[in-house]
């Protein structure tokens, strides 16, 4: 299947139609707030129909009543469904009449039926109108009737697609439905046919891609979940192989448990046979038409397509008439339930083709798929009064009265949202089945209104009310946090095991849907697994049902989802029919990178691992482990967890991160307090101090990146908690600063959101996030740090935490055996070498608030060039990087054989996960294993760290003479530099601000000034030799030191916000770029920490202002050329002279603003962070891209 070709044109589809959609709104006035009275007669001179009239007035009704939005978006889809439904059937010959609509027989957008509009075999079509329409020669028009015929005559057999003629959506149909680039031409030329051929899936993708943007849109606005947006939000496609592993072992497995002899196994590729007779207490199903599903958020209907296959083929083998098996299945086997009905439409019409596969005159059979929408049911003031005037009448039917049941009235108001999840009662049935019964009494427009809803409520609650053989679904994921108001009181109340997500409450449903020893399978988050806050649930499920199969998928199970955003799980639950002993089977996918991938590996691990279920109740917390064999069953028995010697605590959360943290670099340094005690934090007058939260993957050392306004023991932290306007309900705030007692104390931090576990030491005086929880340990920190990064603690950890997210629960029951003591001895040495390794690397790049000096330049003391200090470092970088891989191998060895693993985990540390830096001179030397890594540098990279530091030292941020930091608080310049350095070697700017020109028009011009570093770094005999290497490792063209400009000009900014840029914070330059535009008028770095008031001033009239004066300089050079020069120097003279007319213009412009905000004398404060004071000068500063 094209899935690009196809996702295009759905997400541009939906666009043009609202769009044309519009315009006909316009066309016929129709508005929330219309000119024209809603009985117009005609609309902007155009005289209306009667039936004009009546579809105007409904549209104008639905309007007001429910949004111009909504009715667009509606109309828009309205016809994008069925179009969609006629191109299907006419590709696949299921068109009554035989005859293509919207294409030629050589598929060709030249509609077969509009070439032979006076034959086809349209039924209710008026032949005498369609002669005059042919005559007329209007293609249009008569493409329009048939069209509208078609979809008429198709309205019989599937109105929940289409619609009788006269319906209101019919004036809304676009106009110009045979133009070029239109939807149908589109339609037609952008699919190929051979898709439409593959089956009815199709439309499924097509619907989800349809609405890919709504759900992108939703996401993008972080709000909570309405009624209109749970739909789009949780619309997910499943995959094929996964629709039929769910399916296979539950209608296929209770199939084949009473049909042992069946051939169905041999067609259910992913069908898991019971183990014997382990499965001995079956449900008794003797006839195919006994067996019953349902899909209780079927979505377009791909899990009920394959059903209606599999059962299929049930009828076949007992010799059912093959044209008679389409009509069971829809009357007695499959059930949909949905609260989008747009999607509910799409399952009906999937249904529908699939029953035509059976039976080629199945559209005229008249029946139905049961699919049934479950929608909002209110009953207003007026029909409450016409219920209670019945009262009297139900005190003879055995059921509650109605208005007195406010949980079920509050339910069906809400029935949109709550859709499956809600199960009622036969005492809710009886009440809403005594209003229907007597309110038709009631002979008065109120009573027939109730009657209809009523009536419509029990059709909606019936089927909730069931119990099916076999629950099969994909539900939505969503959690609890992004829901209304409204759905998280109600699940709380009726879900209380599985209220945190909707998926999770749905499993809960399914256990209830699911008749007893009826199946459960579903494909749902991973997370009900293993996370504490799904105890309950994991209990209910493993004291009272049986796990038959399950197969972790992990992320990138749907290839319509990009990133680790969803990880899953697929199982099948036999309900209510605990075995002891049982051996469920189990699949771990999780390294997997696609869905094909996932899939291949299923194949592979099939039949599954053999787990007891009986098993999981060893480990603390009852994970489900798809990976618990009963050797590794056995470890954790005979141990203890890691939690009695070394124990993981989760850290804070600060309720606003841009408030409270910065990156160490942007505030001053000299209030920050590093490796305090929280007694000395609190009695310090600091304000910033070191936190930890997580980052990306980093062992042994480092990701020490953020600072945490914690000033006097976190005052106005705790203040802002419990008054934060966001979160009015938390009034203690020990809720979120949570394990208190341990802050500031050394341990073992990690990173709490990943797919892989990395573990670091940090010293005393750390603050911690919820995402960077630490590890206390009453066991040597070494010993436990080297554990923790060992390839055993990864498997072990990895069975108990399947979600990206990692628990402490998860981490503090990983088993603990506590070497002997030499050996511990030998790991204690390893893993205190690892950490020193680490830290090495860390504090040698300057985003380490332990770094002392550029290695590179560090080289220079023994007169080397920079081409052998460059060699030098890149064999000490490479000489750790194998080091540290080498001993992280020897640590996995060790811990390997404590736990007699020998054979169960991997030795070996892959390149791409040895966490400290490699270098290579080029990207072209860089093998696969490490393409697009973290930790690889190239000569390239080194270069520009020696840029980046020649800048600092520039700045007075660095200085050749002095380890460390200089310059680093706020307002700090020449006079506080030379204080601390008396006579450097190489001295910092004077003002601070380095001009970045294209040629040398100022002394201390970017360029120049990093020459004279070189020279003062390295020695003037060997800088030329040095700058050419730099300039061969940087690329380009020109001299030496016209490459080194063009960096400076055209590279340096971009790649200093990479360096100064944190996860999840975003890029925080400390070296800020005045940008005038993109002409390159006027560019200048200059340093956060050196700002004062008056720097705008000095840089207008010490730089902007010079440099109009050179540039008019220049012109007037190149008019005098001009008066002597031939056509061709004419032609270069002309050219120069307009680029620097250009960028004289933006300079003048650019000036002018510089101007406005230097009159104000700006005061900024680094505490603020450089997000907020970066945004004060936005007017003259480059854009952090």
């Amino acid at each position: 299947m094209h899935d690009s070709a196809i996702k295009n044109f759905c997400v541009w589809a939906r666009r043009e139609l609202m769009s044309e959609v519009e315009r006909r709104c316009a066309l016929y006035d129709i508005s929330e707030h219309p000119e024209n009275p809603k009985d117009a007669q005609a609309v902007g001179g155009r005289v209306l129909s009667s039936q004009e009239r009546k579809q105007r007035s409904d549209l104008l009704r639905k309007a007001h009543d429910e949004g111009y939005d909504t009715l667009v978006e509606q109309a828009a889809y309205t016809w994008f469904n069925r179009i969609m439904a006629i191109r299907f059937m006419e590709i696949n010959d299921r068109l009554p009449s035989h005859t293509r609509l919207l294409s030629g027989n050589d598929g060709s957008f030249k509609p077969q039926a509009l070439a032979e509009a006076l034959q086809v075999d349209i039924e209710g079509i008026d032949r005498a109108h369609v002669a005059q329409l042919v005559q007329s020669g209007d293609d249009e028009e008569t493409f329009r009737y048939l069209l509208l015929a078609q979809c008429a005559e198709l309205a019989s057999c599937m109105p929940t697609v289409f619609s009788q003629v006269g319906s209101s959506m019919e004036l809304l149909l676009p106009d110009g439905l045979l133009r070029a680039g239109g939807v149908i031409e589109r339609m037609v030329e952008d699919i190929p046919e051979e898709d439409w051929l593959e089956g009815v899936e199709i439309v499924g993708w097509m619907y989800q891609y349809y609405v890919s943007e709504r759900k992108d849109e939703y996401f993008a606005s972080k709000r909570k979940a309405t009624r209109e947006d749970l739909a789009p939000a949780t619309q997910l496609f499943t995959p094929e192989w996964i629709v039929r592993y769910l399916t296979e072992n539950s209608l296929g497995r209770l199939w084949m448990l009473n049909h042992p002899d069946s051939t169905l196994a041999t067609r259910m590729e992913y069908y898991i046979a019971p183990d014997g007779d382990a499965e001995a207490d079956f449900k008794c199903i003797e006839s195919p038409e006994d067996i019953t599903a349902v899909d209780p958020a079927c979505g377009s209907g791909h899990i009920l397509v394959y059903a209606f296959d599999l059962i299929a083929a049930m009828y076949e083998e007992e010799g059912y008439s093959r044209r008679d098996i389409p009509r069971l299945i829809l009357e007695k086997n499959l059930t949909g339930l949905e609260i989008d009905p747009r999607a509910a439409a799409m399952a009906s019409f999937a249904l529908t083709m699939k029953a035509c596969e059976y039976d080629s005159r199945f559209l005229r059979r008249g029946v139905r798929p049961r699919i049934t929408v479950l929608s909002r049911i209110e009953f207003d003031e007026n029909e409450r009064d016409a219920i209670a005037r019945t009262m009297k009448d139900q005190e003879r039917i055995d059921a509650p009265f109605l208005l007195e049941q406010v949980d079920l009235l509050d339910v069906l108001a809400h029935l949109d949202e709550a859709g499956s999840l809600f199960a009622p009662t036969e005492a809710d049935l009886g009440s809403v089945r005594a209003v229907a019964e007597t309110v038709m009494d009631e002979a008065d427009m109120f009573g027939f209104s109730v009657a209809e809803k009523a009536a419509r409520a029990l059709a909606e609650l019936e089927p909730l009310a069931r119990r099916y053989d076999a629950v099969i679904a994909n539900p939505p994921y969503m959690k609890s946090g992004d829901l209304n108001k409204w759905m998280v009181s109600w699940m709380s109340r009726e879900y209380p095991l599985g209220k945190y997500d909707l998926c999770a409450s749905f499993i809960e449903r399914g256990l209830l849907m699911a008749a007893n020893r009826g199946y459960s399978s579903m494909i749902t988050m991973q997370s009900w697994m293993t996370i504490p806050s799904a105890l309950g649930l994991r209990k209910v499920i493993l004291s009272k049902s049986t796990i038959a199969s399950l197969a972790l998928l992990g992320a990138h199970a749907f290839n319509s989802i990009s990133g680790e955003v969803v990880a899953t799980s697929a199982f099948s639950l036999v309900n209510k029919a605990r075995v002891t002993g049982f051996h469920g089977r189990y699949f771990d996918l999780s390294e997997g990178k696609n869905e094909k991938e996932k899939q291949q590996l299923f194949k592979e691990q099939y039949p599954g691992k053999r787990v007891c279920q009986d098993t999981f109740a060893i480990v603390e917390g009852s994970p489900i482990i798809p990976d618990f064999t009963d050797e590794v069953a056995d470890i954790f028995a005979k141990t203890r967890p890691l939690g009695d010697v070394a124990f993981s605590k989760p850290g804070m959360q600060t309720s606003d991160n841009d408030r409270f943290l910065r990156s160490w670099h942007e505030v001053n340094h000299a209030k920050i307090g590093f490796a305090l005690s929280h007694e000395s934090a609190t009695k310090s007058a600091y304000k910033w101090f070191p936190y930890n939260k997580g980052d990306g993957f980093r062992k042994w050392y480092g990701n020490n990146y953020r600072v945490l306004n914690y000033a006097q023991d976190g005052e106005e932290l705790k203040y802002w908690i419990t008054h934060n306007p966001k979160d009015p309900t938390t009034t203690s705030w020990s809720r979120n600063l949570r394990n208190y007692d341990y802050y500031f104390v050394e341990g073992i931090t990690y990173s709490a959101i990943g797919s892989d576990y990395s573990a670091r030491l940090n010293g005393a005086g750390f603050l911690f996030d919820t995402k960077g929880p630490t590890i206390f340990c009453n066991e040597s920190k070494s010993l436990v740090c080297s554990y923790v990064n060992s390839s055993m603690f990864n498997f072990f950890n990895r069975m108990l935490t399947r979600q990206l997210t990692k628990s402490s629960a998860s981490i503090n029951n990983v088993p603990w055996i506590n070497p002997a003591r030499e050996l511990s001895s030998r790991i204690e040495q390893i893993g205190e070498k690892n950490i020193s390794l680490s830290r090495i690397d860390w504090d040698s790049y300057e985003t380490s608030w332990d770094f002392t000096d550029l290695p590179l330049v560090r080289y220079r003391d023994s007169g080397a060039t920079l081409a052998q200090a460059y060699e030098t470092w890149k064999i000490e970088c490479n000489e750790r990087f194998y080091q540290l891989k080498a001993n992280e191998e020897e640590l996995n060895r060790f811990f390997a054989e404590i736990y007699h693993m020998e054979d169960e985990v991997p030795i070996e540390v892959p390149l791409d996960k040895v966490s400290v830096h490699i270098v290579f001179d080029s990207d072209d030397d860089v093998p696969g294993e490490l393409k697009g890594g973290n930790y690889v540098r190239t000569k390239a990279d080194e270069v520009k760290s020696l840029v980046s530091y020649a800048v600092g030292c520039i700045m007075g941020r660095y200085s050749l003479d002095k380890p460390g930091l200089v310059l680093a608080n706020q307002g700090e310049g020449l006079p506080e530099y030379l204080q601390q350095v008396p006579e450097p070697s190489f001295a910092p700017d004077a003002d601070g601000i380095i001009p970045l020109t294209d040629v040398e028009y100022f002394h201390d011009d970017a360029t120049g000034l990093f020459v004279d570093f070189m020279a003062a770094a390295f020695g003037e005999e060997h800088l030329e030799e040095n700058l050419q290497f730099i300039a061969d490792a940087l690329g380009g063209t020109g001299t030496p030191r016209q490459v080194i400009r063009a960096y400076f000009r055209d590279g340096f900014f971009a790649d200093h916000c990479k360096t100064y840029s944190v996860q999840g914070t975003g890029k925080r330059p400390i070296y800020w770029l005045f940008y005038s535009g993109k002409k390159g008028g006027f560019r200048a770095l200059f340093y956060m920490h050196r700002y004062t008031p008056d720097l705008l001033a000095r840089l207008r009239t010490e730089y902007v202002l010079p440099q109009q004066d050179r540039y008019r300089t220049q012109i007037d050079v190149i008019d005098d050329a001009m008066a002597t020069a031939d056509r061709r120097e004419a032609a270069d003279l002309c050219k120069r002279r307009k680029k620097l007319a250009d960028q004289l213009a933006e300079t003048v412009a650019y000036e002018e603003k510089v101007h406005h905000l230097a009159d104000q004398m700006i005061e900024i404060d680094l505490d603020d962070g450089v997000k907020r004071n970066y945004a004060l000068f936005q007017d003259v500063l480059a854009k952090i891209k």
